[in-house]
């Protein structure tokens, strides 16, 4: 499993926005409670908020700065879909 930096294509942050509404697997989150140091939450404080996949990188809010800026390869190619499993009211499914 290779990582990928961004900045990434509109066409890869659809098939990661698309992998973290598809309800079939698990997506990359951020606590919105309490942080322990940057990046690091060892006690689990508060409530997993699903990060937003941009251009520059993932977002806790749509307005907010960029939290991480790498993705997993499998996760912006679509390889992850599994047709069968789409939810028919996610968008930007191909």
């Amino acid at each position: 499993m290779a990582k990928v930096l961004a900045p990434w294509t509109a066409d890869q942050v659809a098939s990661l926005n698309a992998y973290q509404t598809a309800g079939y697997v698990h997506p990359f989150t951020s606590n919105a409670g309490g942080v322990l140091g940057e990046g690091l939450n060892l006690l689990n404080l508060g409530p997993k908020i699903n990060l937003i996949a941009t251009v520059e990188g993932w977002v806790v809010d749509i307005d907010g700065p960029v939290v991480q800026t790498w993705t997993h390869d499998f996760m912006c190619d679509w390889s992850w879909r599994i047709p069968e499993f789409d939810n028919p009211n996610t968008e930007d499914m191909r």
